[in-house]
């Protein structure tokens, strides 16, 4: 993982400028999947004039976001567990009860 941030005169981060990537194909890929979910999702909000009825619309935010949760528990998927040191993500896989 590595960081790039501007700073303040005092020396310390400034929070907006904060800056993270990673070396690690799989957890870019699903980031890249995640961001693009929500830009959908924000233009689905900004445009309510695709749809007949608020309805409609409300049904297509709501299947949206169910998606976007979807991607977002496949980045924190609890079954990797990443150690400091090592290149690749180690996986542990616990069994089923």
């Amino acid at each position: 993982m590595d960081f790039e941030a501007e700073r303040y005169e005092d020396g310390s981060f400034h929070p907006a400028t904060i800056k993270i990537s990673f070396q690690n194909s799989l957890l870019n890929h699903r980031l890249g999947v995640y961001i693009k979910a929500r830009e959908l999702q924000e233009n689905l909000l900004n445009d309510t004039e695709r749809f007949s009825s608020e309805g409609r619309t409300q049904r297509a935010i709501e299947a949206l976001s169910k998606d976007l949760d979807a991607v977002k528990q496949s980045i924190l998927d609890d079954s990797k567990i990443v150690k400091k040191g090592v290149r690749d993500i180690s996986v542990k896989i616990y069994p089923e009860d």
